[in-house]
């Protein structure tokens, strides 16, 4: 598919632009997904790796964006987002962090005209590495 042009939603993906646009500062369709990998992995390579699959995927590389009449369309990215890579703070339940910042991060909506997939590793500083 070509990143210039816009195509028509599907009906989908029209139900949920218009929940969305109704409820903008809603995460209601957020789907998170965290995963404690119990080693300290290499974030060059995981994050390189990572954006191969986004970067093949058009699911991934969707986006969102209205025509000139206002109508909503979906396009897609020529990349993909990159991954975030984040430290946590040192404390006692590293794992407790990590769920207590997915929750938090959860509860933000992504935009629709923008990255529709949140990539985040996160070092939990106690040998193991979360990824959300």
């Amino acid at each position: 598919m070509n990143a210039a042009a816009p195509q028509p939603l599907t009906h989908s993906q029209q139900q949920i632009w218009i929940g969305q646009r109704l409820t903008p500062e809603s995460p209601l369709y957020n789907m998170a997904f965290a995963f404690v990998f119990p080693t300290e992995l290499r974030a060059d390579l995981f994050c390189a790796a990572w954006q191969r699959v986004v970067d093949a995927s058009d699911a991934l590389r969707t986006r969102i964006v209205d025509d000139e009449r206002g109508n909503p369309r979906w396009t897609l990215a020529a990349r993909g987002r990159s991954t975030e890579v984040i430290v946590l703070a040192p404390g006692p339940d590293p794992a407790g962090a990590f769920r207590e910042w997915g929750r938090a991060r959860c509860a933000c909506p992504l935009p629709p005209d923008g990255d529709l997939v949140d990539s985040v590793l996160v070092q939990l500083g106690d040998g193991r590495t979360g990824w959300y």
